[in-house]
């Protein structure tokens, strides 16, 4: 829930497996959906409509370098669901793209 900016709400529901590739490695993948009230949807893309706003699917891949260091490359892809939010992006919305694909790299120290 957005309390100073927005007053409206966004939720995500994610699911997500781990599958053992070894005893250093792992392959995590992900997945969820976010809905989002029609206060949300009017402050960050001008559509006065609750509905489902955005799928992502995940992979990320923990790699135990040391017995306490582990290094994560991630991808992730995003992508609008609604039709209406997906043509504000074309109407200069908040956000830039419709469609995203992102991903980084994780290290971790644990103690």
């Amino acid at each position: 829930r957005d309390f100073d900016e927005v007053g409206g709400f966004y939720a995500n529901l994610g699911i997500g497996h781990s599958f053992a590739m070894g005893e250093q490695i792992s392959l995590d993948l992900s997945a969820s959906v976010g809905y989002a009230d029609s206060d949300y949807n009017k402050f960050y893309f001008g559509v006065d409509d609750s509905g489902l706003v955005d799928f992502n699917i995940g992979a990320s891949l923990p790699i135990a370098v040391w017995k306490n260091i582990t290094i994560t490359p991630v991808l992730n892809y995003t992508a609008l669901v609604d039709d209406d939010l997906r043509d504000a992006v074309d109407e200069g919305s908040c956000c830039d793209n419709k469609d995203n694909i992102y991903g980084g790299i994780s290290f971790a120290v644990s103690f």
